[in-house]
Parts: structure tokens; C-alpha cells; sequence
């Protein structure tokens, strides 16, 4: 059930620092964590904008792009062309036992994606992680816990294919 691609993470200076390394393996995105300090009360303040991916500096720097916007929403070429952005959804409900229902994403243009795997001679692995929780009736004792795990991968010519992992694999607990 626990799966990874190498990524960076954001120090409290906003700096990047690589986590879970691998041989071969160049992250590009920052996964920003932290506390949002937001009122509880607050029914428009979400910690999910806060951890809204960006892309890296060690790949926005060779490749001129920059972001105007203090969280890292927008990233744009030299000319000021938009190239990539970052996007974040969520909501929590303090009145019902749901959890939270979150979301982050970066969606980058093609050319931006082609020119990131020609400069670098190489391709971009997604790893695609779905879980689902389905509630029994009685606590703790007929719930399910499922994962379905697969990666795509994208060539420099921008070609896709799939691998697939573990289709609905049902959790079950060591302890």
C-alpha cells in the first residue's frame, strides 16, 4: 500500500530539499506541507491551498521559468507565456463524521512537458495512486480500505503507455 515517486519538499525558508531518493530518478515537483493556522471557523480557509504542488527550482531555473504569484500558482516563460499551474481543492466539513474531500494538481502544457524531457533525455513517470474507503456498519469491524496502484509513463516524443499495478487490493492489517 505504500507506493513513491522521489520528490522535493519545502523547508520553512521555502527552499527545496529532495526526499525519498532514487538512482536515475530527477523529481520536478515540490510537495509543500506546513500548517495553515486558519481559523476553524473560517468556512473559506483551507490548508489544502497551502500544499499545492509547484514546479522545482532545479527545473524552473534552466529553463527561465518563473512564478509572480506568491504561492506558486502560475508558472510562465521568459516571453510571459503561462506554461504550468498549480491547482488545489478542498473542503472539510466540521459537522459530519466525512473526512475531508481534497485535491491537488500541476498541469503543465505540452511544449513545456516536451521541452523538460528532450533537455533532459528522459521520461516522466506518474504514479497513480486511487484509495477507497467503503464505511461498514458497525465501527472498525466490516469496513474496507482498497488501493488500486499503476504508473504511466511518457517518452520524450511524448508517447504514453501504461503499467498497471494492484486493482482494488484490499487492506488488511498487520497488527
Amino acid at each position: 500500500m505504500l507506493v513513491w515517486l522521489p520528490e522535493y519538499s519545502e523547508d520553512d525558508k521555502g527552499g527545496d530539499y529532495l526526499r525519498n531518493e532514487k538512482p536515475n530518478c530527477m523529481p520536478w515537483v515540490v510537495s509543500p506541507s506546513g500548517e495553515a493556522r486558519l481559523d476553524e471557523d473560517d468556512p473559506l480557509g483551507s490548508v489544502h491551498a497551502l500544499r499545492r504542488p509547484r514546479i522545482a527550482g532545479t527545473l524552473a531555473l534552466p529553463l527561465g521559468l518563473r512564478s509572480d504569484d506568491p504561492f506558486g500558482r502560475v508558472w510562465m516563460n521568459p516571453r510571459g507565456r503561462v506554461l504550468a499551474c498549480s491547482q488545489a481543492w478542498g473542503r472539510n466539513n466540521k459537522h459530519s463524521e466525512e473526512p475531508a474531500v481534497s485535491g491537488v494538481r500541476l498541469v503543465c502544457s505540452r511544449s513545456l512537458l516536451k521541452s523538460v524531457l528532450t533537455r533532459n533525455n528522459s521520461g516522466l513517470l506518474m504514479l497513480v495512486d486511487l484509495e477507497r474507503y467503503e464505511k461498514g456498519y458497525l465501527p472498525h469491524s466490516d469496513s474496507k480500505f482498497t488501493h488500486t496502484i499503476a504508473v504511466i509513463r511518457v517518452t520524450k516524443s511524448l508517447d504514453i503507455k501504461y503499467y498497471r499495478g494492484r486493482i482494488n487490493h484490499l487492506y488488511k492489517p498487520r497488527h
